[in-house]
């Protein structure tokens, strides 16, 4: 494992963190029910599932809920999916790499979890076996690659972005090793009107600044900028379907 964050930064960063979803107007959680197929009887499984905030979207597309992180607040998920009505199936506090299951999920997703590994590759193929024949592959990440997206994480999010590794937010890069596993590609590309986000930096006094104008001006510049865009929108993002 190649991990460019360990446990001990998860820790600190979910630190007292219970289980949220996000509200049915976020960008990701639109682009998951637009690509998602709805089902009665289907099994989903999130690989870095804590702090769940797109489980209930899945919910609601009528998948079982699975889920796996090493994050001990995975613990109190089943009950929180429960509370909200959702079926719920297991979730383990486990390290992706040393878990195995021989079940196998009508839906393997994983939501900013790829981009942190150097061996990415690897990551992705870790994903496929737990896909059943005619299942659904889902990924997203958020796009540090193209090039305004780039130039702002480098310019006032450098210490985030250490956490990421670049190369690996390429979904082009992430469809050819799924096709060569058996896999049709459904959806890749780049998706989201414009929109930026930084964590807390240690910036100069001119950084400070113009950050803080970039973080104003961001509602107004999506109106001008593209969607669906390399270089201005915020996510990455994958679906494909594993050959029965």
């Amino acid at each position: 494992m190649h991990s460019l964050a360990d446990k001990n930064e998860w820790d600190r960063l979910y630190r007292d963190k219970k289980p949220y979803g996000v509200s049915g107007k976020d960008q990701i959680a639109r682009w998951i029910v637009e690509q998602t197929p709805a089902t009665e009887t289907g099994k989903a499984l999130e690989i870095g599932c804590f702090p769940g905030r797109y489980l209930p979207t899945i919910g609601i597309l009528g998948y079982e809920l699975n889920g796996l992180d090493m994050q001990d607040g995975v613990r109190d998920m089943p009950a929180w999916l429960l509370d909200q009505g959702f079926g719920v199936g297991k979730f383990a506090q486990a390290d992706f790499f040393k878990w195995n299951s021989d079940e196998q999920f009508d839906l393997v997703l994983s939501l900013g979890f790829v981009e942190h590994f150097e061996n990415w590759q690897e990551v992705i193929e870790g994903h496929l076996k737990f896909v059943v024949p005619g299942g659904h592959l889902l990924l997203e990440a958020p796009n540090f690659l193209g090039g305004f997206q780039n130039w702002f994480h480098r310019t006032f999010d450098a210490t985030n972005l250490a956490m990421h590794h670049v190369p690996a937010m390429d979904p082009f890069k992430w469809a050819d090793v799924v096709r060569e596993h058996g896999f049709d590609i459904e959806f890749v590309g780049f998706f989201g009107r414009f929109h930026l986000w930084a964590d807390q930096q240690d910036l100069s006094a001119g950084k400070k600044c113009a950050l803080k104008w970039l973080l104003r001006s961001r509602n107004w510049f999506k109106h001008l900028l593209p969607s669906n865009s390399r270089t201005f929108s915020p996510y990455a993002g994958l679906v494909a379907r594993k050959k029965k």
